[in-house]
C-alpha cells in the first residue's frame, strides 16, 4: 500500500497551474479595481498590476521548486527594491527603471508611511506624490500569498483568505464612493464559485473509484450534470445580484479609514491674524482695539504671546514650531506709560 501524496510532493498537471494562477490573477486584479477612485481613473493600474505579475512569477516558481516560505519572503522583498522603483517611484530611478540610493530610501521608508500619506491626503490623490507604493504593495503581496497558497495545498478555502482580505483592505483604503460594486462584486463571486468547482471536480479522491463498478456513460453523465448545475447557479445568483443593486439603495455612505483619521494640521492652509498687523498701525494708531483693567496707575500693558524677527504677510515665522518656553506663559511686559512712534 502506497500513501496517495499531497498536492505539495505530487507533480501538479498543466490545467491545476492554469486554472490557480489565472483564479488568482482575476480575484487580485478585482480587488485592486477599489483604487479606481481614490486616483480617479486608471493612473495606479501600472503600479498595481505590475507588482500582481511579479507576485504571481514568484508563487510560481517557488511553487514549481519547492522552496520555503523563507526563500518566498526573501524573494519578495527583493522584488519590491529591485522593480518598486520603475513601478511606483519612476521620477527617482535613472531612466525610470535603474534604482538609486533615493530609490531604495523612499521605498524602505514607503513601507511604514505611504499608508498614512494615503489617507491623509485629500482624493483624488496623485500618482506623481509617491502613493504608487500602496497599490504595488498590495498587488505584489496579495498576487504571492494567493497563488502560493494555492498552488500547495489541496483545499482552495485557504488561497481565498488572502483574496478577500485584499479586496476588504482596498475598499477601506479607499473612498467613501465604491468603484465598481456591482462588476466587482458579481466577478469574485463568480471566479471564486468556478474556482472551488473544478478544484473539487479534479480532486484526486473523486478520481479514484473502482475500475470494475465504473459506467463511462454514467460518470460523463453525472460530470455533465454537475457542470450544467454550477453553470445554473451562477446565472441565477449574477441575475439576482444584478437585479437587487440596480433597486437597492445603501442607506447610509460606505465609512472608510479616511472618516476616522483626521489630516495632519498645516498652518499655512488658514489666514494668519498676522494680515491685519500693518492696517491696525496704519489706519487704527488711535483707535482702541482692547482695554486691560487692573494695571498699576501711570503704566500700560504690552502683551507679548512671543517675539519674532521678522513678520510675514501670510503666516508668522513659527510656523510648525513650538515657541520659545520662556514666551509659552504669555505673561504680560510693564512699562512705563510713553507713546512710541508706531512701526511703519
Amino acid at each position: 500500500m502506497t500513501a496517495v501524496p499531497t498536492s505539495t510532493d505530487a507533480v501538479l498537471p498543466r490545467r491545476r497551474w492554469i486554472l490557480d494562477l489565472s483564479a488568482a490573477a482575476v480575484l487580485t486584479a478585482v480587488a485592486l479595481l477599489g483604487f479606481w477612485p481614490s486616483f480617479a481613473g486608471p493612473s495606479f493600474l501600472a503600479a498595481a498590476l505590475g507588482g500582481m505579475l511579479l507576485g504571481l512569477a514568484i508563487a510560481a516558481v517557488c511553487a514549481w521548486r519547492r522552496w520555503g516560505i523563507l526563500i518566498v519572503a526573501g524573494l519578495t522583498i527583493a522584488v519590491y527594491f529591485v522593480f518598486g522603483g520603475a513601478l511606483a517611484l519612476p521620477a527617482t530611478t535613472i531612466g525610470g527603471a535603474i534604482p538609486t540610493l533615493e530609490t531604495l530610501r523612499s521605498l524602505a521608508l514607503g513601507a511604514v508611511t505611504s499608508w498614512k500619506q494615503l489617507l491623509t491626503t485629500v482624493a483624488p490623490v496623485s500618482a506623481a506624490d509617491g502613493h504608487l507604493v500602496v497599490p504595488f504593495i498590495l498587488g505584489l503581496l496579495a498576487a504571492v500569498t494567493t497563488a502560493s497558497l494555492a498552488l500547495r495545498l489541496r483545499s482552495v478555502r485557504w488561497a481565498l483568505i488572502p483574496a478577500v482580505a485584499a479586496l476588504l483592505l482596498i475598499i477601506a483604503l479607499g473612498v467613501p464612493d465604491p468603484a465598481f460594486p456591482l462588476a466587482q462584486g458579481a466577478v469574485f463571486a463568480a471566479v471564486t464559485t468556478v474556482w472551488m468547482s473544478l478544484r473539487t471536480w479534479w480532486a484526486p479522491q473523486n478520481s479514484a473509484v473502482d475500475v470494475s463498478e465504473a459506467d463511462p456513460a454514467r460518470t460523463a453523465h453525472m460530470r455533465t450534470r454537475r457542470l450544467l448545475g454550477s453553470i445554473a447557479v451562477l446565472a441565477v445568483a449574477g441575475i439576482a445580484g444584478a437585479g437587487l443593486g440596480a433597486v437597492a439603495s445603501p442607506a447610509e455612505p460606505r465609512h472608510v479609514f479616511r472618516d476616522a483619521i483626521v489630516p495632519p494640521f498645516n498652518i499655512r492652509d488658514y489666514p494668519s491674524p498676522l494680515q491685519s498687523f500693518r492696517k491696525n498701525v496704519r489706519d487704527e494708531a488711535d483707535r482702541t482695539l482692547f482695554t486691560v483693567t487692573g494695571l498699576p496707575e501711570g503704566r500700560e500693558c504690552a502683551w507679548r504671546p512671543w517675539t519674532t524677527g521678522t513678520v510675514s504677510s501670510t503666516t508668522s515665522p513659527m510656523a510648525g514650531r513650538e515657541p520659545p518656553a520662556r514666551s509659552r506663559r504669555c505673561a504680560p511686559t510693564w512699562r512705563p506709560a510713553s507713546r512710541a512712534a508706531p512701526p511703519r
